[in-house]
């Protein structure tokens, strides 16, 4: 599958998105824990694929990852048992 994303600083392409179905019952009323990695060429890089995985927290996905020429992202959130 392949994203364009628009970012007001300058375009990104998602070349890998993966992500998980949003409200699972289990993730509603439970402790959340979230695990980022991030990694770029540039500071700009960083923010940028940071911006990308808080969007998708917003939207309530629960994992995905991504990448593009200079960096790379991945995310997921689990639930404490």
């Amino acid at each position: 599958m392949l994203i364009l994303s628009m970012n007001h600083l300058r375009k990104i392409k998602i070349l890998n998105v993966n992500k998980t179905p949003k409200k699972t019952t289990e993730m509603t009323s439970t402790r959340k824990n979230l695990r980022v990695t991030i990694t770029g060429e540039t500071f700009n890089d960083l923010e940028l694929a940071l911006e990308e995985v808080k969007n998708y927290i917003e939207d309530e996905y629960l994992s995905g990852f991504g990448s593009n020429e200079t960096g790379s992202y991945e995310f997921d959130v689990t639930v404490d048992n």
